[in-house]
């Protein structure tokens, strides 16, 4: 009986672990926020933390070095013989994507910057792409 007797309406429940873009950018501090967050996860262990320049050490290897570990996406790295499944490869790509996305979420929102920071975000903004 008091499970008939309650509420008919559907609970519209939005979800907690993601802001929509209109809400989450709607100040100058906001938008220097997305942008140090490309500088954030660029830093990170699998972009310019590490990883990308591992894998270019392997590529550019001429024979100075051997890899003898265990891993076999550093094998196919060391090897020059990389295949489709190689998580390594995989995950400095992605890397790569995630700040770009943070990059151009502040490109298109510059116009919120206040005019006095306006040339300095610009300029770190552009520093990151280049």
């Amino acid at each position: 009986m008091l499970y008939s007797s309650g509420c008919q309406k559907q609970l519209d429940i939005k979800p907690k672990d993601t802001v929509e873009s209109d809400q989450a950018l709607k100040t100058s501090k906001d938008v220097e926020g997305v942008l140090i967050g490309a500088y954030t996860a660029a830093g990170l262990r699998g972009l310019y933390g590490g990883r990308l320049q591992a894998t270019t050490d392997f590529l550019a290897d001429d024979g100075d070095f051997q890899y003898q570990g265990t891993f076999s996406q550093y094998t196919e790295l060391d090897n020059k013989e990389i295949t489709i499944d190689n998580s390594f490869v995989e995950g400095v790509w992605m890397r790569v994507l995630t700040p770009l996305v943070f990059v151009i979420q502040f490109w298109l929102n510059l116009n919120l910057v206040v005019t006095a920071d306006k040339a300095r975000v610009e300029g770190e903004a552009k520093f990151y792409v280049v």
